[in-house]
């Protein structure tokens, strides 16, 4: 995946992530959804997990479907001529074909690879069940009348974020003005302090 990919991806997580916060109902104690109805967030993370689960999966059947691409012709050979002579001999003798024996010991050592396979065939029909799910139901048209409503709030938050830069200017100058009178008062309460000391030595 190239850099422009990437950006690209991680801008549509962050507008699903919008989304999801705008029509997902809150409150104080967390999102308030019906039982067994999940968020559109919930929804698309789950599946990206268990398809990057796949994909490690499938590691293991790519590894077992490269041994069988390469014995594929020698086991075909050799079922070829068994059913013409029926004479294993001849294959033995020629060192291309395999004995009954020798292919169910391939069949036996891939034994686990097809379960594998047969497990991750149900994990894909689950993943289709999930893709057509209610949530999923007419994303596109949800996200274009959605469209008005997410540029007025990012209009709202930049104008929120600006109103919130000029106050925090204006406070600062503000704490530097109470600063500036603290300090005055300090002074001249010093000054009354010394002019009050010098009287009391003079006995006035």
């Amino acid at each position: 995946m190239n850099r422009e990919s990437a950006a690209t991806l991680q801008t549509l997580e962050q507008r699903l992530d919008y989304l999801s916060s705008i029509t997902t109902p809150h409150s104080s104690d967390g999102p308030l959804l019906r039982p067994g109805l999940e968020s559109i967030a919930q929804s698309v993370g789950s599946i990206k997990a268990k398809l990057a689960q796949l994909v490690n999966e499938r590691r293991v059947l790519g590894d077992f479907m490269l041994k069988y691409g390469q014995l594929r012709d020698v086991i075909n050979n050799h079922t070829n001529t068994t059913e013409q002579n029926s004479a294993s001999a001849l294959d033995l003798d020629m060192g291309l074909g395999l004995d009954p024996a020798s292919k169910k010991e391939i069949v036996m050592s891939a034994e686990e690879e097809i379960l594998q396979l047969a497990d991750q065939l149900r994990e894909i029909e689950s993943l289709k069940s999930e893709l057509d799910s209610q949530a999923m139901n007419g994303l596109d048209q949800r996200i274009l009348s959605l469209s008005p409503i997410e540029y007025t709030q990012i209009a709202q938050s930049q104008a929120s974020n600006a109103l919130k830069e000029e106050f925090m200017t204006v406070l600062e100058e503000y704490n530097d003005y109470i600063e500036t009178l603290t300090q005055t008062f300090l002074y001249y309460d010093s000054v009354l302090n010394a002019i009050s000391g010098k009287l009391d030595a003079q006995g006035l």
